[in-house]
């Protein structure tokens, strides 16, 4: 479960900024976590999905001038994954607590970097989509690459649940750029809460791409020699530089 780390006794940290509008700073980040934390309203599956500032009404913006104090505050966002219940909490920094709780039943925050891992990890997982791979001739599991996607309607039996349509490739190895070579017409679809394939669409096989699609630079034969014409005018392009400063 991807959540943020702190520690409890930066609760009791000061928080200074200089501005109003200035970005929340790691210190504030970390004590904002560690007030929502001290609130004892999360769950065992409770995830940090965004934290940010709240910006001052704009009367404090105007009005505010070098070394005067700021009250900061944060809204953070949280998604509990065993209810599906996803709240937005304000916090002040400043005065070091919790100032308001709202849920937000119906409302699906936006899917992390976590579990983009997470999901592709319980594709991977699931015996339906090795079977659709095994008919696919693909025997190697860790070369697929699965993306989950905003979904559809799949009709009110789904209603309420955190689902993702999974689009998949195939890699060749595993710095090949799989993006290449599509799975066309093979989607997993994944509760997210519950972090399991509930579904495989299996529209049929479909041929792969013949042609890779990779441009770095251990792909291309000879990149490393360059010709004498190329190096000439990269040196000529430095000595510019060098002359411009």
């Amino acid at each position: 479960m991807a959540t943020l780390l702190t520690d409890a006794k930066r609760v009791g940290d000061t928080t200074t900024a200089e501005h109003p509008l200035s970005p929340l700073s790691e210190d504030e980040i970390h004590r904002a976590v560690a007030l929502v934390r001290a609130s004892n309203r999360l769950g065992k599956r409770t995830r940090f999905i965004s934290i940010g500032l709240r910006e001052p009404p704009k009367p404090t913006v105007v009005q505010f001038r070098p070394g005067m104090a700021i009250e900061r505050e944060a809204i953070v966002c949280v998604l509990d994954h065993d209810s599906g219940m996803t709240s937005e909490a304000v916090v002040a920094l400043t005065a070091g607590k919790v100032r308001s709780w709202t849920d937000r039943p119906g409302v699906h925050p936006s899917i992390t970097p976590e579990e983009f891992v997470e999901c592709e990890a319980a594709v991977k997982r699931s015996p339906a989509f090795l079977e659709a791979l095994r008919k696919r001739g693909i025997t190697d599991a860790e070369l697929v690459m699965v993306d989950p996607w905003s979904v559809g309607w799949y009709g009110e039996a789904e209603e309420g649940r955190r689902l993702t349509r999974g689009f998949c490739w195939l890699r060749r190895s595993a710095s090949d750029n799989g993006y290449a070579r599509p799975l066309e017409g093979l989607h997993p679809l994944v509760d997210l809460n519950a972090m399991e394939v509930i579904e495989v669409e299996d529209h049929g096989i479909v041929p792969l791409p013949p042609d890779d699609g990779n441009y770095a630079a251990e792909f291309q034969p000879g990149f490393p020699h360059r010709s004498q014409a190329a190096r000439d005018r990269t040196a000529g392009r430095a000595e510019l530089h060098g002359a411009r400063q």
